[in-house]
Parts: C-alpha cells; sequence; structure tokens
C-alpha cells in the first residue's frame, strides 16, 4: 500500500487454508484508513501496552466532500494490525477490515473506529478491565474522534467479536438511559 502522512491504502486478503494472506483473492477498500496510536494514564493493569492503544479510523471514500454528520461504529478488536505479511502492504484485523468491507459493499456511509485487541483483549474486554477499558473509549477515543471528524454523536454503535461481543453485550447492560454513550449495540459470536 502506498503511505502517505499516516494515511494507507489497506487491501484485505481472503486466506488460504494455512492462514496466510492469498494475493489473488484481494479486494481493496476504496475509503480511508487512518492508524494511529492513543496513549490514556488509566490505568491499564496488566497491559503489555502500558496505556498505549492502536486505533484504525475508516472514513468513506466520498467523505471530504460532504459535511454531512455520519454515524460511527466504535469496534473493539479492531486494532491495525500492521502486519507486513505482503511488503508494502498493511494488514488490519479482521473485525474491522470485514465491516468496512461490507459497509462498502451496501453503499452505506459510516465511520468505523478500530480500537485494540491483540495481546490485551483479554484483559480489557473482561471485568475488571472492561471497566477501564469502557472509559478510555468514552472519556478519550470518543471526543478525540468527535474532535476531528463529522459524526453523528446521536448513533454511535459499539461492536464486538468473541470477547468483543461479551464487552458490548456487558456495556449494554452497564449503561443506563439517558447517559448512554452508545446506541447501538453489535455483540457477534459471544
Amino acid at each position: 500500500g502506498a503511505k502517505s502522512s499516516g494515511t494507507y491504502t489497506l487491501h484485505f486478503y481472503s486466506p488460504s487454508a494455512d492462514g496466510v494472506p492469498d494475493a489473488a483473492n484481494r479486494v481493496p477498500i476504496r475509503g480511508t484508513i487512518t492508524n494511529s496510536v492513543m496513549v490514556t494514564a488509566l490505568p491499564v493493569g496488566q497491559s503489555q501496552y502500558q496505556g498505549r492503544y492502536p486505533i484504525a479510523v475508516y472514513t468513506p471514500a466520498d467523505y471530504s466532500a460532504t459535511s454531512d454528520p455520519l454515524p460511527v461504529i466504535y469496534a473493539t478488536d479492531g486494532a491495525p494490525g500492521n502486519t507486513q505479511v505482503i511488503p508494502g502492504v498493511i494488514f488490519q484485523s479482521w473485525e474491522f477490515t470485514d465491516m468496512v468491507r461490507y459497509i462498502e459493499a451496501q453503499h452505506l456511509r459510516f465511520i468505523v473506529v478500530g480500537i485494540g485487541g491483540g495481546e490485551t483483549r483479554d484483559i480489557d474486554l473482561n471485568l475488571p478491565g472492561s471497566d477501564i477499558f469502557y472509559t478510555f473509549i468514552t472519556t478519550e477515543v470518543i471526543p478525540f474522534v468527535e474532535s476531528r471528524y463529522h459524526v453523528d454523536p446521536t448513533t454511535r454503535t459499539l461492536s464486538g467479536h468473541s470477547y468483543g461481543g461479551a464487552f458490548s453485550a456487558y456495556i449494554f447492560l452497564k449503561e443506563r438511559p439517558g447517559t448512554r454513550f452508545f446506541f447501538n449495540y453489535l455483540s457477534l459470536d459471544t
């Protein structure tokens, strides 16, 4: 992919039987993926990142052509993987890329924010770490995204798969009407 000021061209590769991406099955994503790392001052327990969380933000291809506020999906386990399986190509976690591919295939306009994952997911997505991770998302990630992108804060969605799905379900039960940060919840394969 081409790198320019922290923005990457992303290609999704379908894995072959041995789990290695098959270059013949690549499906390029048309929108823009911006990778960064957020550093939190919150206690992170046993996190090997020590408060450093990879963040990926997808915007649709026509994002800059309009100022319409867009709905946002916050996807746990959506960290930029930055795995160089094929030289010059950046891979995102499949939760993030599959969601983006589906959104583009359906011609929907969403911003997708991939957060964390990897080595700290067992801590961040389960109690008691999930409460700290939730605080990080609501006090640091959401303000970061909403200060830089034109979003509709009344349509925030929290999404997760496996432990992330359990995390989404827990947050659905934890948040109270009138004080919700999220208005939609996707809990997949919990």
